[in-house]
């Protein structure tokens, strides 16, 4: 027998092949890390973390972890969803972010958080401009 359960789900809509395995693997793996960071926060852990990677931990560093974590989230559905404003304001986001991290908090590991950023975030940028065409 077979099952009408996804007859009128539009799968094709969240599978897009035109996407490309890279940039699938990419967004579907941030997704992952960012369910990893919202339980980071209710269980208080990013306080823990952040005070273990960097040399400065300021006060208001909670509502700053929330408010880039809750603006992560809109930028990897428009990604899914090929919005090119998105991908600007992806990359605005990110120097926001690298600034802050470089000159704020200033990481214990800089020599090994540099590289990593660098290859991570130039490769995402790699499989985002490799389908510009499909961006609206």
């Amino acid at each position: 027998m077979k099952s009408n359960l996804f007859k009128n789900f539009p799968l094709n809509k969240i599978i897009d092949p035109k996407r490309g395995k890279v940039l699938t693997i990419m967004l579907v793996l941030s997704a992952i890390f960012q369910v990893w960071d919202f339980t980071n926060i209710l269980r208080g852990n990013h306080i823990k973390d952040a005070i273990e990677f960097n040399a400065y931990v300021p006060n208001w560093y909670t509502p700053y972890y929330i408010v880039m974590w809750s603006i992560y989230i809109p930028i990897l559905i428009g990604i899914w969803l090929w919005k090119k404003w998105v991908v600007y304001f992806d990359i605005t986001t990110s120097i926001l972010q690298v600034f802050l991290m470089l000159y704020l908090f200033r990481p214990l590991n800089l020599l090994l958080l540099i590289p990593v950023y660098i290859v991570f975030y130039g490769v995402y940028l790699w499989a985002i401009f490799r389908k510009w065409q499909y961006f609206k």
